[in-house]
């Protein structure tokens, strides 16, 4: 979350609609909208359906913009700045799912299927004690590893991704410290990182309204990795094309969500 906060204070006024002039306010006016709506859920009627933008609500919505933040922060800063106006059909609406529809001979979209994401989840980790005792220290515990806690139980990525490498000779873990990804020299050459690189991403999820694109983010999917943008580097036509390959995989991904 420290990262939304500081790429939204970055962007300014202009690019990011739920900014504050300091990233510590930014997280406290967010603080205050999660106690705003647990005190008094806001009733959203859309199109198609209905309901409360409440506590529950808001926190899933925010965690899983976490996901696609290049695709979700702004949509996320948007509903945020609507919601401290009371006004709650765009957050409302960032988990809202189409209605369904049977088209017999047609192909279904299987990209998110909630009963896999569910069957995932309950078997990712420990067993959960049963008793209430039990059950309340578990999520004590699991609350100091994560603040997202009550929605995904602390999972530490990094530390499982590490372990699972031992287990692949030759195998290595990029650790990725900003939203995005680093993939290009993989892609392009199958060449691996050193062990031990740590990544950043040039560019900001909050693209500039004053400019048609931001340069930065072909640099860092391309360049070298390091903090500064290769001011250099031009796209072949078969980079372009799996820039935009995974450009679209980033952003088509549908988290699977257990409850809303």
């Amino acid at each position: 979350m420290n990262a939304f906060y500081t790429h939204c204070h970055a962007a300014g006024p202009a690019d990011c609609a739920f900014y504050a002039p300091t990233p510590e306010l930014i997280a406290a006016n967010l603080t205050a909208l999660y106690a705003s709506v647990s005190a008094r859920p806001l009733p959203v009627r859309t199109a198609t359906s209905y309901g409360l933008v409440d506590y529950n609500r808001l926190r899933m919505s925010v965690f899983t913009s976490l996901y696609q933040p290049w695709k979700q922060w702004p949509v996320l800063a948007n509903a945020l700045a609507d919601l401290a106006r009371g006004d709650g059909a765009a957050l409302y609406a960032m988990l809202e799912t189409p209605l369904f529809e049977c088209e017999c001979g047609g192909g279904e979209d299987l990209s998110a299927v909630r009963d896999a994401g569910t069957a995932i989840a309950c078997n990712d980790g420990d067993v959960v004690p049963d008793s209430f005792e039990e059950l309340e220290k578990y999520f004590k515990d699991t609350t100091c590893k994560s603040e997202w806690a009550e929605l995904w139980g602390g999972i530490r990525t990094s530390c499982v991704a590490k372990k699972t490498a031992k287990g692949f000779p030759g195998a290595v873990v990029l650790t990725q410290d900003s939203p995005g990804k680093y993939i290009g020299e993989y892609f392009r050459k199958g060449t691996l990182p050193p062990a031990g690189t740590v990544c950043s991403v040039s560019g900001s999820p909050f693209p500039r309204h004053d400019a048609a694109a931001d340069p930065t983010d072909t640099q860092a999917f391309f360049g070298s990795g390091g903090d500064q943008a290769d001011e250099s580097v031009v796209l072949s036509t078969e980079d372009q094309l799996l820039l935009d390959a995974v450009k679209k995989l980033s952003t088509s991904y549908g988290l699977p969500l257990l409850h809303v």
